[in-house]
């Protein structure tokens, strides 16, 4: 359990360095004295971070190695050591198992033995997502008075929701397969718990997060170009070819491909019909560009991949460094995730129209432009028999049928539960899919019926502080917020991983609480500086 103390203040000011989320570059102008030396520390300070979080995730997949329940009670033991001896890296190695973990996986895939333990490893980022929040809730009701009075409000509504959450998962394993409803259990839990963590940290240590995360993204990208120009060789380098075939024989053994032939008559050939996609992930495109390999990243998967480099390159430009767009958008474009493209493209306008028009106006204009986007998508999507469109309609209708909710793990692609009930076939004839999938509004809809909009309502009430911290303090990183959870929240009517993808709402969330706790930390530091200059 992480130490909760009475901070010096220290703590909230980093000593003019000017390392801050609104402004990560203001105060390094000076190469010498008091300034560049400060700089210079913090530099050390995330480094040190970054390696001890790089450190975790790798010793934690290598004991996987050994069983799997040494490698659940290591990585339980080596987080909950660095929540207490290191805590404000903590949420690095949350973003890093996000981001880095399966490539690990992959290079010890010769070292696992069989499919169980390939299986069992990839849920490491939950084990160590549980550990964190759990130390952290723990040392927060131990010791509430420490904590700014607005993170506790906000830590109090988060637990709410998630008390819903496990309300519906003990509903999912009763009615239906336990292993469907923790896997949905932990992409349902997995946003608000990276929310919980970065406002709990932030609220009481200096999280140089801003900086980690531009390393973090450039080696993403970096990932990436390689991926791109030297494809499988460079895969094999780390044993990621063998990772993509494990999962692919997997999902043959699942049945899963042998659906898809019944249903559409695609044929699956080998990796390259799964690997090689065309531009934009668009048939329509087929006709005018070559097919592209498609970039799964470091965390192996496009969609993910895409949301990771689109949220980060968001923040980047709130944090003033918008080079690093130039750099992630030919990769975005390659993969294809429009999803992610539009998350992109809602930061840029609104920090452009807020300096032109104000932000109550760009925000209520963003907001009709996603709704008109998703609206026409919605009535496209119908005509031409889009599955995201018809699985969404699904979530609508099971909804009107039974608004109080199946349970956690009922619809959904990940659910066991689609097996011999969804057919695309009789979907595109009826307009309207078996059983909600492809949208985690409609999946949430079906599993947690009403409760739905607590969810969503905490969401928007994020927002909503986003809002009011922008206009208090005028610092843009609060924008970030206000951009990416709304593209989210929209684009979650089409697309699961919206949701339901750490790297999508998880990332985001965990940075939005990063920048709110950090704001109260420092009000609480000119609190705690006049008491005690009172009592002096």
């Amino acid at each position: 359990m992480p130490s909760i103390h009475a901070p010096h203040a220290s703590h909230f000011y980093p000593h003019n360095s000017g390392q801050n989320l609104a402004n990560p570059t203001a105060g390094q102008t000076l190469a010498h004295g008091p300034t560049g030396f400060w700089v210079k520390a913090n530099s050390l300070e995330a480094l040190a971070h970054m390696g001890a979080a790089l450190l975790v995730l790798l010793l934690s997949v290598a004991t996987f190695t050994i069983s799997t329940l040494f490698g659940v009670l290591a990585s339980f033991s080596m987080t909950l050591l660095l929540a207490i001896m290191l805590p404000a890296a903590t949420p690095v190695l949350l973003i890093t198992a996000f981001m880095f973990q399966n490539m690990a996986v992959a290079f010890f895939i010769p070292l696992m033995g069989d499919g169980a333990g390939f299986d069992a490893v990839r849920g490491l980022n939950f084990i160590i997502l549980l550990t964190a929040f759990s130390s952290f809730i723990l040392a927060a009701f131990l010791h509430t008075n420490r904590l700014p009075k607005q993170t506790r409000h906000w830590l109090l509504l988060t637990l709410a929701v998630i008390g819903l959450v496990v309300l519906y998962l003990g509903l999912g394993a009763v009615r239906g397969d336990i292993k469907d409803a923790l896997i949905y259990f932990r992409n349902t839990l997995t946003p608000l718990a990276s929310f919980a963590i970065g406002l709990s940290v932030a609220s009481l240590y200096r999280v140089h997060m801003s900086k980690i995360l531009l390393w973090l993204g450039l080696a993403a990208i970096a990932y990436g170009y390689a991926e791109l120009f030297f494809t499988f060789d460079f895969l094999a380098l780390f044993n990621g070819d063998e990772y993509f075939y494990l999962r692919l024989a997997g999902q043959i053994e699942s049945g899963y491909w042998d659906r898809i032939m019944e249903q559409t008559g695609f044929v699956l050939r080998g990796l390259d019909d799964v690997m090689m996609v065309p531009f934009l992930n668009m048939q329509f495109f087929d006709q005018w560009f070559p097919r592209v390999f498609r970039l799964s990243g470091p965390n192996i998967h496009p969609i993910s991949y895409a949301y990771a480099l689109a949220v980060i390159s968001a923040f980047m430009l709130y944090s003033k460094r918008g080079w690093f767009l130039f750099l992630s958008i030919p990769l975005l474009l390659i993969i294809g995730s429009k999803g992610a493209l539009v998350l992109l493209l809602c930061a840029i306008s609104l920090k452009i129209s807020t300096k032109l028009i104000g932000l109550r106006l760009s925000v209520i204009g963003m907001v009709l432009v996603l709704t008109a986007y998703i609206g026409a998508a919605i009535i496209y999507g119908r005509a031409n028999g889009d599955y995201h469109v018809l699985g969404f309609l699904a979530g609508i209708r099971d909804f009107l049928r039974n608004p109080a909710g199946q349970g956690l793990g009922f619809g959904g692609n990940l659910s066991s539960s689609i097996k011999n009930v969804l057919s695309w076939t009789r979907a595109q004839h009826l307009g309207v899919a078996d059983i909600p999938v492809e949208s985690a509004l409609g999946v949430m809809l079906y599993q947690m019926g009403i409760a739905t909009t607590f969810y969503f309502a905490l969401l928007i009430g994020i927002i909503r502080a986003c809002y009011k911290m922008f206009v208090r303090t005028g610092a843009e990183v609060y924008l970030f917020g206000i951009a990416a959870i709304t593209t989210i929240i929209a684009n979650s009517v089409l697309q699961e991983e919206a949701i339901y993808s750490p790297l999508a709402l998880g990332l985001t969330l965990c940075m939005v609480g990063i920048s709110m706790g950090q704001y109260w930390r420092q009000q609480n530091g000119k609190i705690y500086q006049k008491q005690r200059s009172a009592h002096a």
